[in-house]
């Protein structure tokens, strides 16, 4: 009997804890810290496959990609330039994007030119590139949205979805208060209030304004909330806590 017992107990016991995994090491970065020497040669070797009229779409996106590859002050220039002038519009999104991993410093203070250029704002497609790169390279709330404004709600088409989402991201990634008014206005169904106003926009403004806000519509009362910790149903609502609590909101978060 006892050695059934024994034998029982045994059997019930709790098995050896099982060693633990090593948790997985870090993803190396997908760039190399050059020197400025290195730097230099890939910024020449780029200009010499950028430069011919009969450079491929993929002999660019190509060269792009190889400056891509390194991390330096130098490769900022080039990489601004090409989201400025160059034809090709996926050529330009991959410099935008290469634009996100070069030295903070330098490349926020590019990309932030860049979103100011009156023409790039014409380009939706890379702009939302801008944005996302600008969210990794040290956005300031407060002191950085002179930059972004008009930017949003510059028009409504199809095309300019992306770029509104990715602005929505780092209005809610950062904190930026200043964005308050600009959430407030675009938190309820686009209709104009008084429909008999002849200063009213067409109506394909609105249907236009309609089916990009029903994308983004739930992004924008997301942001309303971590921004203030409320949830409004309509923008009147809001408008009447932001009048109220708006100033001590920005004393708090100062």
């Amino acid at each position: 009997m006892i050695e059934l017992c024994l034998t029982l107990c045994l059997a019930f016991q709790d098995p050896e804890p099982r060693p633990q995994e090593a948790p997985p090491a870090p993803a190396a970065p997908a760039y190399e810290e050059w020197d400025d020497k290195t730097a230099k040669e890939a910024v020449k070797d780029f200009e010499k496959k950028m430069k011919p009229k009969s450079a491929s779409l993929r002999d660019k996106l190509a060269a792009v990609e190889g400056l891509a590859q390194g991390r330096n002050a130098k490769l900022v220039a080039p990489l601004a330039k090409t989201c400025l002038t160059e034809k090709a519009l996926t050529v330009r999104k991959a410099a935008a994007d290469a634009l996100a991993h070069q030295p903070e410093k330098e490349a926020k203070r590019a990309v932030l030119t860049l979103l100011g250029d009156a023409q790039l704002r014409d380009v939706p497609q890379v702009c939302a590139s801008l944005l996302l790169a600008l969210g990794t390279l040290g956005y300031e709330a407060g002191r950085d949205w002179k930059h972004l404004e008009g930017l949003f709600d510059r028009d409504y088409a199809a095309e300019r979805v992306p770029l509104q989402q990715a602005m929505l991201k780092l209005i809610q990634g950062c904190g930026e208060l200043e964005a308050l008014d600009l959430l407030v206005d675009n938190l309820g169904e686009p209709i104009p209030a008084d429909p008999d106003d002849p200063a009213n926009p067409p109506a394909s403004y609105w249907e236009a304004r309609w089916k990009a806000w029903s994308v983004w519509r739930e992004d924008v009362k997301a942001t309303l909330l971590s921004l203030t910790g409320q949830r409004f149903s309509t923008a009147e609502e809001a408008k009447i806590w932001i009048k109220k609590n708006g100033a001590e909101l920005r004393r708090r978060n100062k």
